[in-house]
């Protein structure tokens, strides 16, 4: 599974246990909305990937190959990952179902009370979107890889290159051809690949964005304190914000990965 996808299966967990009201408040300190400008750009061409390439601590606590300037917002993912966590175990506390209501929590309940499904939506949408856009690129790539070998190694073949023997072409020269056709190729998916990146960075941007609003504005209307029963919409909605920013990143970083492992790996392993 992709990392991408294990933070969508992470979300859709999460607001499960959530929609049970077993949590507390929306901790003030958790606003991912601020973090999306620390997420790495996208690796521009294959020099960027080695130079980013690593093992990273994910959200979830596994050490796997990632975007080692990714590694402070995965860290700040993993801890809000952790608290979210923990407040879905506590127990709610006693407080009056209707304690903290005006006349204008009417309105904010019923925004909040729509907020995470619209978002829900808009967060998967998105994701399909980006994910049949890569799907488009990862296949061109692929393809183009397989051009590059099929190609090689004939011209090694009927040169002697792969079975011992009298050899009649220059064996070294045609596989650093070949090495630098490679590497072009990881450079041109990344170029691709920006496109979608950028607009699906700007999307789930945006779905953090609304999240963090509506929890603002709901708070302007509980002038007393944010009832019980309301609390869970808040979790909710900060939990998308986490997830699409982990969304992101994953994204950005998995990029790295497949450069790494289909374009520069085996250039590194003759």
């Amino acid at each position: 599974m992709s990392h991408i996808m294990t933070v969508a299966v992470f979300v859709a967990a999460m607001t499960a246990t959530l929609a049970g009201g077993r949590v507390l408040g929306a901790p003030a300190d958790i606003q991912p909305i601020h973090s999306f400008e620390d997420v790495p750009p996208l690796a521009t061409d294959v020099t960027d990937v080695r130079r980013r390439f690593g093992h990273v601590t994910d959200m979830s606590g596994k050490t796997v190959k990632g975007d080692t300037a990714a590694q402070p917002v995965l860290q700040r993912l993993a801890e809000w990952t952790r608290s979210l966590t923990q407040q879905a175990m506590q127990p709610m506390n006693g407080q009056a179902a209707a304690s903290g209501m005006t006349a204008a929590s009417g309105q904010a309940l019923q925004v909040l009370a729509t907020a995470t499904p619209k978002l829900n939506a808009d967060q998967q949408q998105a994701l399909r979107e980006f994910g049949a856009a890569k799907s488009a690129v990862d296949e061109q790539y692929s393809k183009e890889l397989e051009r590059i070998t099929g190609s090689y190694n004939k011209r090694l073949a009927d040169g002697g290159c792969l079975d011992p023997g009298k050899r009649t072409v220059d064996c070294a020269a045609i596989r650093k051809e070949q090495d630098t056709a490679m590497l072009k190729a990881g450079s041109t998916y990344l170029s691709s690949l920006a496109g979608p990146y950028a607009q699906f960075k700007a999307r789930m941007k945006s779905v953090a964005a609304q999240a963090q609003s509506t929890i603002d504005q709901a708070d302007k209307s509980f002038a007393s304190g944010v009832p019980a029963f309301v609390r869970p919409m808040y979790q909710s909605l900060v939990t998308m914000g986490v997830a699409v920013l982990g969304m992101v990143v994953a994204a950005e970083s998995d990029a790295i990965v497949l450069v790494h492992d289909k374009s520069i790996s085996p250039t590194e392993s003759r």
